[in-house]
């Protein structure tokens, strides 16, 4: 009778691993999901006075942690109105639908050359479309010149 009922328990414990749920969830890395190369335009402003459009690209890079390095690719502007490549590391990446991918404000403290660029960076991916908005203050200038980045991957 005892071997009857250790039987009974091992195939009721065995049909229960067997049915177990091997449903796995598709987990999104948000810093991988917009990492790409971006061709668009690139519109400048100073002051609220508009400095013209150029075509531009932005490169973004996944980090370790789940952040992105963003990089404006020089060449936008004219004489000292030139941006140079400015790369800006550790931007948080972040999504509620999988959808649209956020890049919430943050800081720009970066040196190029010997020109120190402070700011802020902030914008959105979704459908392979990007628009980002740096706000950059190069050096000892004292405005700080717009520039709004919007292009496909």
């Amino acid at each position: 009778m005892k071997l009857k009922n250790f039987f009974t328990v091992m195939s009721v414990a065995l049909c229960t691993v067997a049915c177990g749920d091997d449903k796995t969830e598709n987990v999104v890395n948000p810093a991988q999901e917009v990492a790409g190369t971006y061709n668009g335009v690139l519109s400048l402003s100073v002051s609220g006075n508009d400095q013209g459009t150029s075509d531009s690209q932005v490169k973004i890079s996944a980090e370790e942690g789940g952040t992105v390095q963003i990089l404006l690719v020089g060449g936008a502007g004219e004489g000292t109105m030139s941006l140079p490549d400015i790369t800006v590391p550790g931007i948080k990446v972040q999504t509620s639908d999988n959808v649209t991918y956020t890049f919430p404000e943050s800081s720009i403290d970066v040196t190029v050359g010997s020109t120190k660029y402070t700011g802020s960076l902030h914008g959105a991916v979704k459908d392979e479309k990007a628009d980002l908005v740096f706000i950059l203050k190069p050096g000892a200038m004292p405005m700080a010149i717009n520039a709004v980045f919007a292009g496909v991957k």
